[in-house]
């Protein structure tokens, strides 16, 4: 079973998704695959979709995944079964859960996205993070954050103050992970706001960048600003706010390709097919030490980094 809350309208004539907005958040339960290639699923109410993660984990735990730009629900859905399946295979018993908004997958609709992207943000702490933590189990919520999911991320927490969340203190989640984090550079310098606020409602943030990242070298040219899962975050960081060098696992296990399209794609979404980020995800999840992971050695710069 599949779990997903969206914001993406449905089209109540014929049951399915559109790429625009709705009013409204979503919980769905997708059970597999129909004979004609459509995706047998079922509405739940919000307690329902919490009691399902709640059943699918074998741990207090639940991953949220926030996917990018150019990001179809199909396509969404494939990346989830990637990530489930990757974490399994490295011990994660937990939930795993996506959180699906509008983007309209297509490589030319960067703007558009990116706009909607702007209003998203509240409705991934609304309507996902927050019903986990206010819920009766109160697992440990960790979020894996992919390309413009990042900017999601950081614009959602923004959004939202102490008193939104349960009990008296601050609202809190255990992990977040960028891959390819599609967010400005200097948002995560120690003491900027962006920075600030997810000190404030993340235990521990893991920035995994790789100087070959092709999708976001466009990114860059269009924002004129460095991206924070291309070049890292800046020199000044909180201490719980950890950068992880990819670039030299992403070229030693980097294929051939058929053209410069397909390598411009890989460059930008290897990291669900690679069973070493996915290792070191699950260990991160579980709150290793980032200095003491099997999955890392350092740069000579003395930074931390992917083991080739």
């Amino acid at each position: 079973m599949t779990l997903f809350f969206s914001r993406r309208a449905l089209n109540t004539r014929t049951n399915t998704f559109t790429n625009n907005m709705s009013s409204l958040t979503r919980y769905v339960s997708v059970q597999g695959q129909r004979p004609d290639g459509k995706w047998s699923s079922h509405l739940l109410e919000r307690d329902a979709f919490v009691a399902a993660a709640r059943a699918e984990a074998q741990s207090d735990d639940v991953l949220i995944y926030v996917h990018g730009f150019n990001t179809k629900q199909r396509d969404m859905l494939a990346r989830h079964k990637l990530i489930e399946d990757g974490l399994r295979g490295q011990g994660y018993s937990g939930a795993v859960i996506s959180f699906d908004w509008p983007s309209r997958g297509k490589t030319s609709a960067y703007g558009r996205d990116l706009r909607m992207a702007g209003k998203v943000g509240k409705y991934l702490v609304e309507g996902g993070i927050l019903p986990m933590l206010e819920s009766t189990w109160k697992p440990r919520v960790h979020l894996m954050c992919h390309s413009m999911g990042a900017f999601i991320t950081l614009d959602g927490f923004a959004r939202f103050g102490d008193t939104n969340g349960p009990g008296t203190g601050a609202w809190k989640v255990d992990q977040i992970l960028l891959a390819s984090g599609d967010a400005h550079r200097r948002d995560f310098e120690k003491g900027t706001a962006g920075a600030l606020v997810l000190r404030h409602h993340a235990k521990r943030l893991t920035n995994y960048y790789s100087n070959d990242d092709e999708v976001l070298t466009l990114a860059v040219a269009y924002h004129g600003k460095p991206r924070v899962g291309l070049s890292g975050m800046p020199d000044l960081v909180f201490g719980e706010h950890i950068d992880v060098y990819a670039t030299e696992r992403y070229r030693h296990i980097k294929p051939s390709f058929p053209n410069n399209t397909a390598e411009q794609l890989y460059s930008h979404r290897w990291w669900f097919e690679d069973t070493r980020f996915f290792e070191d995800a699950s260990l991160t999840i579980a709150g290793g030490a980032a200095d003491g992971l099997p999955t890392r050695t350092r740069t000579n710069l003395g930074t931390l980094a992917l083991k080739p």
